[in-house]
């Protein structure tokens, strides 16, 4: 034992002098780094080549989201069909039906197109959900999972083979009496696709609401979802239902062929159903805010950010309101044993001069033959329509006043959401005129001298009310490109400055739209007018004052695209280097540091 010892000492001793047990000689070569003060490695130096691989991964731009390329898949079909529904409206007014046909083709692929919006909507929450679960980095953790990304492609090509089905038909329809076999092939092809779609979302609801959160980032206490995740995927499920079950009701109708009571339930069922379509059509802009608010939120706080509590109880607010309208739909008829009407107005007369009259989205008259019952039913209505619209001003103020936390400085409201807000405030404000002009309608009970006006207002309202129509995809186009920016600069960046001229471009030109279309005459009308009357002098003014505010509504609309088109292209070109705000064409938009380490 004692000599162990000693031979542990002499070793220690040596080792401590000379530095030479168990050493080898080796021939080390001499490498000389420069270096700047304060950077990296200088070009020339052996580690200048690896220190710039490692900045070329680190600054890597991830791909586009499948949740973008879908989104920008249903954009490019929802604006080819209404610009093309559109010319033909132009060329028939212009040329006296010359494009009728073809209009009426449009019109029934449009019915395919308006899924886009709430798919749009749902594809946008559903990528928020896969960002707070892997707090901003979605493809390290292949999130959202495999299947939701496919239900995603597999809705969005769906809503292009109804479309492409649906034109085909018309066109080998045309001019022929009843239903040969191509077209009955063709409508089974859109069977198949339908039920596709439905597929997908279900696919996509389903992942949204089952999303896994990474252990190794949240353990065992993973975030549940979001209030306005949460609302979006509720509204989604109304909005969907309602026409899974028109879709029932018409398949029903065609195969079995019901007569008698049957067809008269039958035809009852559709009513409600039609009126209960009336109601959802205000889910998709009621969204879209929502999963704005929502970014407003991470923008301010990326891991926990959430609107404040009382904005996320309008959120319920505003998706049980249109669920209460739904459930008034089924509830009068069913129950109480009244009707429930879809709302109508005196629309463009037709080539023969004959007025026409057309369907109001949102209009429903609730008729009873109990005189309290018909009260309470109109409190309830109006009770409920007040909610939605309280609901979701009280958003758009939560958007403007939330602030960071406390010691960070609040940044202000992105130009993606003030748009946002831009668009919805035209939107609901052209409904709820309709609304007011509707219940004074309801109140005047056709008393002479107010009849003309109001039949003059709201053929207005809905001239306006088809200029809105593209309001929620291009909030939804918005939304988009701003959590693309978000996605590459660590919740920090924002869209080129050109992207967000872009934007502010579409959101003005509507609004120019809903201006012209208040304060101009039709042209058409006043033209006929004055050649009935000599062209007086008057007249003339007139016309020429209708003729050049037509001009500047199509100016409008074309400016409306041209934004439209940029953004899409902004999507693909943004990079963390110009993800800052600048580059645009336009003075005043903020620029922000460049954020060199974006998230994978």
């Amino acid at each position: 034992m004692i000599f162990n010892v000693l031979l542990i000492a002499v070793v220690a001793i040596d080792v401590q002098q000379t530095g030479s047990f168990l050493q080898k000689d080796i021939d080390l070569p001499e490498v000389q780094h420069e270096k700047e003060a304060g950077g990296g490695y200088l070009e020339g130096s052996p580690m200048f080549e690896k220190q710039e691989k490692l900045a070329a991964e680190a600054a890597k731009v991830p791909p586009v989201s499948t949740t973008m390329v879908c989104i920008m898949n249903l954009t490019v079909q929802y604006f080819f069909i209404y610009t093309a529904l559109l010319i033909c409206q132009t060329v028939n007014q212009y040329s006296n039906n010359g494009a009728k046909n073809a209009e009426a083709i449009l019109e029934s692929a449009k019915s395919s197109v308006m899924f886009a919006p709430m798919l749009s909507i749902m594809f946008l929450g559903t990528r928020m959900r896969a960002l707070q679960l892997s707090q901003g980095m979605p493809d390290e953790h292949d999130l959202p999972q495999p299947f939701v990304k496919t239900g995603m492609q597999m809705a969005s090509w769906a809503v292009l083979a109804q479309c492409v089905f649906s034109i085909a038909g018309g066109i080998m329809g045309m001019g022929k009496e009843g239903t040969g076999t191509v077209e009955k092939a063709l409508a089974a092809c859109q069977s198949v696709a339908t039920l596709t779609l439905y597929v997908g979302f279900s696919m996509v609801g389903y992942g949204a609401i089952t999303m896994p959160a990474p252990e190794s980032l949240w353990g065992d206490s993973a975030p549940g979802v979001s209030p306005a995740v949460a609302c979006t995927l509720n509204l989604s499920v109304q909005y969907f239902a309602v026409y899974l079950a028109i879709l029932l009701a018409k398949y029903y109708s065609d195969f079995a062929n019901p007569v008698g009571d049957a067809k008269a339930s039958l035809d009852n069922i559709k009513l409600i159903l039609r009126t209960s379509e009336s109601t959802v059509s205000f889910a998709p802009m009621l969204c879209v805010l929502f999963i704005g608010a929502r970014m407003r939120a991470l923008q301010l706080d990326p891991v926990a950010g959430n609107p404040q509590p009382w904005a996320q109880n309008c959120f319920y607010l505003c998706t049980y309101a249109v669920l209460g309208q739904i459930a008034l739909v089924f509830l009068v008829p069913l129950a109480l044993g009244g009707k429930a009407e879809q709302g109508t107005m005196p629309g463009p007369r037709d080539a023969t001069g004959k007025e026409t009259t057309v369907e109001i989205e949102g209009d429903i008259t609730f008729k009873c033959e109990q005189k309290l019952y018909q009260s309470i039913i109109n409190i309830c209505r109006y009770t409920i329509m007040l909610a939605m619209y309280g609901g979701f001003i009280a958003v758009i103020f939560s958007v403007i006043v939330i602030s960071a936390p406390p010691g960070e400085t609040t940044p202000p409201v992105s130009s993606a959401m003030k748009c946002v807000m831009n668009l919805t405030m035209q939107y609901f404000l052209v409904y709820l005129a309709l609304q007011v002009l509707l219940t004074v309608k309801e109140l005047s009970d056709g008393e002479t001298g107010s009849t003309d006006l109001l039949k003059k207002c709201l053929l207005t309202v809905y001239t306006c009310k088809n200029t809105v129509m593209f309001c929620p995809m291009l909030c939804v186009l918005f939304i988009g490109l701003r959590l693309r920016a978000l996605q590459i600069t660590q919740q920090k960046g924002n869209p080129q400055g050109w992207a967000q001229e872009a934007m502010f471009l579409s959101s003005y030109a509507v609004l120019a739209q809903l201006v012209l279309a208040i304060v101009a005459p039709d042209s058409r009308l006043l033209e006929k007018y004055s050649k009935s009357k000599g062209g007086a002098g008057g007249q003339s003014m007139w016309l020429i004052f209708a003729k050049v505010c037509d001009t500047l509504r199509y100016v409008a609309l074309i400016s409306l695209y041209v934004g439209a088109v940029t953004c899409c292209i902004a999507v693909f070109l943004i990079t963390p280097e110009t993800a800052d705000g600048s580059n645009g064409f336009l003075t005043g938009l903020p620029k922000i540091p460049v954020v060199t380490n974006p998230i994978a």
